[in-house]
């Protein structure tokens, strides 16, 4: 394709949303897998606990005997925190920044006040990834297009757009995090990037 109409690019933009293959597109899967286990476990806790026939007591026992979460999961929660963009701060001050917005989302989400994601319990975290990874989802959407956008402003077609991505990011456009298509949106906008370092036809 020598040169691609804004519905062409926007058909790209809808292709990048497909499943990639690897470890990246497996890691949601896995993701959400492992929260539905531990959904489960917390269902059945909170049965048996109901069954006990003292209610008072139930209420005590589940909340002393809730799950506490595996290591893995809170890895994955802190990745699903990137990739939702709540902890996007870096450089001087990031840390606190981002602790900050973190337990924000933290009590306007679970309901939940912490100091450390390690406070929170197994189901917990578990809901926090599900919810995160939907709002990942939104935020790589909203990423796409408006790369597409700015893209198609610069007169570029679909197939100089994967090439330089590609080039620029070194992973191909499937394998790219949404904290990757920022960085390649940021240096669109910068114009470290313009349709004169895209290959030409027939060019590397």
């Amino acid at each position: 394709m020598k040169a691609a109409t804004l519905q062409q690019l926007q058909s790209f933009a809808d292709n990048l949303g497909q499943p990639a293959a690897g470890p990246i597109s497996d890691a949601p899967r896995k993701a959400s897998e492992r929260a539905d286990v531990l959904l489960e476990a917390a269902r059945e806790q909170s049965t048996a606990a109901a069954d006990d026939g003292d209610i008072v007591d139930a209420v005590v026992v589940e909340d002393e005997e809730q799950p506490k979460p595996a290591a893995k999961a809170l890895r994955d929660l802190g990745v699903w925190f990137g990739e939702a963009g709540v902890t996007v701060h870096t450089g001087k001050g990031s840390t606190k920044a981002n602790d900050e917005a973190r337990f924000a989302w933290i009590a306007d989400n679970l309901d939940a006040t912490v100091t450390s994601t390690k406070e929170l319990n197994a189901p917990q975290v578990a809901d926090a990834i599900k919810k995160l990874m939907q709002q990942a989802a939104t935020r790589r959407a909203d990423l796409q297009q408006r790369i597409v956008n700015v893209w198609a402003d610069l007169g570029g077609n679909n197939q100089q757009l994967s090439a330089v991505f590609t080039r620029e990011m070194k992973k191909p456009v499937g394998e790219a995090s949404n904290a990757d298509y920022d960085v390649f949106l940021q240096k669109l906008n910068n114009s470290e990037v313009t349709l004169d370092s895209a290959p030409t036809e027939g060019g590397a």
